[in-house]
Order: C-alpha cells, then sequence, then structure tokens
C-alpha cells in the first residue's frame, strides 16, 4: 500500500474549507472550479481526486455533468467513490429522507403537503442552510417539486458531527439554529457524547463507501434527530477553533 502524493480537488469559489487542502505535508495539491474545464483535464495526473459539495453557488447542470465526464476515465482513487452526476446528488434532502427515514423528522414533497400547523421548508438542493423558508407563499407554486417539508422541531441544542474514513472524530462543533432572524454558525466546539456517538453509528451503518462525511444533528425533546448528511462537508471553523485540519486526517487516511 502507498499513500496519497498527488491530489486533485474538484470545487467552487465558495468553497470556504479548500484552503486547507492546499498546505498537507507530503501532498501536491492541484485545486480547480467545476467551470474550468480546460484546467479540470490536468487532474488525471492525480493519485486522488476529490469532487467537492458544487451546490455552494448557483450551479449549472451541464458544466457539472461535463466535469464528470471530462474526467469519467480517470481510474486513481475517487474520494466518495465519486464517477457520476447523480453520485453529486447525495445532498438532496428528499432523497436522504428515503435512506434516513428512522433518523430524520417526518419530510413530506412541499408538492405533495396540504397540511396545517408549524413547518420549515427546505429546498431540496441547498447550502449552509441558505433556501430555509417558513412560509409557503414565498415560493413559486410550479417549484414546489424544489422543497421539502418538515414539521417545526423543538431544538434544544445542534452539532455538526464529522466522520473521516467511517471514524466519528471525537469533537464535536456545536450550532446555533436557523430562525426567521438569525442564520446558522458554530458556536463552540466540545467532545462528542456517547449517545450522540451511538446515534451517528447508527447513521453512518446506511452510508457504506463515503469517505468524509459532516452529520448535522438536533437534540429534540430528549431525543436525537437528524438533520442532514453532507457529503464533502465544510469544516473552517471547526479548524480555527480545534487547531486540526480535517482535510490532512482524509487524505493522510487514503491508502492506494
Amino acid at each position: 500500500m502507498q499513500q496519497v502524493k498527488q491530489l486533485s480537488v474538484i470545487t467552487t469559489k465558495n468553497d470556504l474549507s479548500v484552503e486547507y487542502f492546499k498546505y498537507i505535508d507530503g501532498i501536491k495539491t492541484q485545486i480547480f472550479n467545476y467551470d474550468d474545464l480546460a484546467g479540470i483535464k490536468n487532474a488525471m495526473v492525480a493519485d486522488a481526486i476529490y469532487f467537492r459539495d458544487p451546490f455552494v453557488v448557483d450551479y449549472d447542470m451541464g458544466k457539472l455533468n461535463e466535469a464528470m465526464l471530462t474526467l469519467e476515465k480517470f481510474n486513481g482513487y475517487r474520494i466518495d467513490n465519486t464517477h457520476t452526476l447523480e453520485d453529486l446528488f447525495f445532498e438532496d434532502k428528499w432523497r436522504q429522507f428515503q435512506v434516513f427515514s428512522n433518523f430524520m423528522p417526518e419530510s413530506w414533497l412541499l408538492s405533495d403537503y396540504y397540511g396545517n400547523g408549524s413547518v420549515i421548508i427546505k429546498k431540496r438542493i441547498s447550502s449552509r442552510a441558505r433556501d430555509i423558508l417558513f412560509d409557503k407563499s414565498a415560493i413559486d407554486a410550479n417549484k414546489y417539486s424544489e422543497y421539502i417539508v418538515q414539521a417545526m422541531l423543538n431544538i434544544s441544542k445542534e452539532y455538526r458531527v464529522y466522520v473521516i474514513k467511517g471514524k466519528i472524530v471525537s469533537t464535536v462543533s456545536v450550532k446555533n439554529s436557523k430562525t426567521e432572524s438569525q442564520a446558522v454558525k458554530v458556536d463552540h466546539v466540545e467532545p462528542i457524547s456517547p449517545e450522540l456517538e451511538l446515534f451517528c453509528e447508527q447513521v453512518m451503518s446506511k452510508l457504506p463507501g463515503l469517505d468524509f462525511v459532516g452529520l448535522d444533528v438536533a437534540e429534540v425533546d430528549g431525543s436525537l434527530v437528524l438533520i442532514e448528511a453532507n457529503r464533502a462537508p465544510q469544516f473552517k471553523k471547526f479548524a480555527q477553533l480545534t487547531n486540526t485540519n480535517l482535510a490532512e486526517q482524509l487524505i493522510k487516511s487514503i491508502n492506494l
């Protein structure tokens, strides 16, 4: 076995964590944007390739597909086993509910929801808690299929838990929750509790094959609930608070 020496990262200009991949001892890293098709061809020389989350910006399906097709014949290590455009759409919250229904709050497509009461409306594919709404009237009826609906949760605490190659990182970020007047942000870090670790192990048992995941988990009325799972998560604030480079841990954990 040998370790990665050359890494290619395909990402976007809004990837807040990409800098942490540039300075890993013993690793030569190239960074390309999804719309840089000419540059992406050079990614073929790497030992490993990492398609980061493309949904932190307004994405172009055609350009995403072209980027994937440009590297279709890459035969090195593919972080998260990403081979096709379909693999990037792990971020779709409705698809996630089909996998994690035992762990997530009850969810419906907005186009199929006719209930009443306090709900939260989320775009199926978004990033950093963008496109979270509380009023159905703010959405064009023709776009209802792009959103899911969940009951409003009584969240007492919200965590971001990182998992690298199936191993749960022992320190977790604690976040404030999204409200109509408050954005989501990391407040502090703390050691993971045995209960939270066990819950995340159960969630990850549904996700074989992913190398780096960020699990958003909430305490709700004394129980733990999965809000969503993030492939290629952001971790800049975690790195600042802990002086820990999760990018380095990820790449150094890969054996070829």
